[in-house]
């Protein structure tokens, strides 16, 4: 077993992309997050016989720790992730492979390390691990957007039908990202600045710029910007990456509603657009459990570890590991008839 520091995206082995599960951990995508959101990125690639069988990126953020708990608590982490707002895991490869990979990083970084959005439990023995936010994955086996209306149990659909009468008359136009503007760049901070799991600030160029892959859309009432979405594709797969939405464009009594109205109306568009494009699968990313749930999406836990070279910081990051994870727990829902008659 050999493992190597690397210190480009540029200089990653040839069987790197091979073991990446979303267009985030490729190499494309990571050189341009390290052109346009440096947080002093390197990655690790463990071999066998010369041949790569895991990998992981490493990059440093100083974050309030207890992020989830709303206490401030700024502390230099050094994350095992992806530096951008994704639910991709920075860890890639066999489970077995990956873990000890992991172990040998968690050997060489020094002070707190943080791995995030893992699909499996790879952190070191000894570490403390938790829940983080859940990914919401929509399933579309579904021909047509009214197809997926008419599978959806009466009460899920009629709530659905109520909020895209909110957008009657909107105009959804497809762009290049770099049409991305400062108008959508004050719906992504104000969206971010309400958000209760902050780590990554993207900069407008970080959407302008985006790889191959990418598109965004706009989302327009008499040439006012409701909304904008960006996602990615990857063969039948696609991933909800960033959006933004006006708050002030559902008001009653002369007072702004909280923007659940226009989010939920961006999500249905996500999906609408995804099933009009033959997307089989659709990840919806973090955040905003409960409006995507009832859009059909089911959850997919995420998992998450802190260590640090010191035993009685382990201990304590152990005693308190409840502070660190995402507290939240969403009922499950059964939006669609099929699922209700299983």
């Amino acid at each position: 077993m050999t493992v190597v520091r690397i210190d480009a995206a540029a200089d990653l082995p040839g069987g790197w992309d091979a073991l990446a599960s979303s267009p985030f951990q490729r190499r494309a995508f990571l050189a341009h997050a390290e052109r346009r959101n440096p947080c002093r990125q390197r990655y690790y690639a463990l071999s066998r016989g010369g041949r790569v069988v895991a990998g992981c990126c490493c990059y440093t953020l100083r974050l309030d720790l207890l992020t989830f708990a709303r206490l401030p608590s700024p502390v230099r982490v050094q994350f095992m992730g992806v530096p951008c707002s994704c639910s991709a895991p920075g860890v890639i490869g066999d489970a077995n492979d990956a873990a000890a990979l992991v172990a040998e990083v968690c050997r060489r970084e020094r002070g707190l390390v943080v791995g995030l959005n893992l699909d499996a439990p790879v952190g070191p023995p000894a570490a403390a691990t938790g829940r983080t936010l859940p990914a919401v994955v929509l399933d579309l086996p579904f021909a047509s957007f009214d197809a997926y209306r008419a599978a959806m149990r009466s009460d899920y659909r009629r709530r659905l039908d109520r909020t895209l009468a909110a957008w009657d008359g909107v105009a959804h136009e497809r762009l290049p990202c770099a049409a991305y503007d400062d108008a959508m760049h004050a719906q992504y901070l104000d969206v971010r600045r309400r958000s209760g799991a902050k780590l990554e600030r993207l900069d407008a160029a970080f959407l302008r710029d985006l790889p191959d892959g990418f598109h965004l859309t706009a989302h327009r009432r008499d040439g006012r910007l409701l909304g904008w979405h960006a996602t990615v594709t990857d063969g039948a797969s696609r991933a909800f990456f960033l959006g933004g939405v006006d708050r002030e464009t559902n008001r009653v009594g002369g007072q702004a509603k909280s923007g659940a109205f226009d989010y939920f109306n961006l999500l249905a568009a996500v999906v609408r657009e995804a099933i009009g494009d033959g997307v089989r699968s659709l990840d919806l990313g973090q955040t905003a459990e409960v409006p995507k749930t009832r859009l059909g999406g089911r959850l997919v836990e995420k998992g998450m570890f802190g260590w640090h070279r010191s035993r009685l910081v382990r201990a304590l990051l152990r005693r308190f590991s409840g502070l660190l994870e995402y507290p939240r727990r969403v009922p499950e829902t059964h939006v669609f008839r099929a699922e209700a008659a299983a």
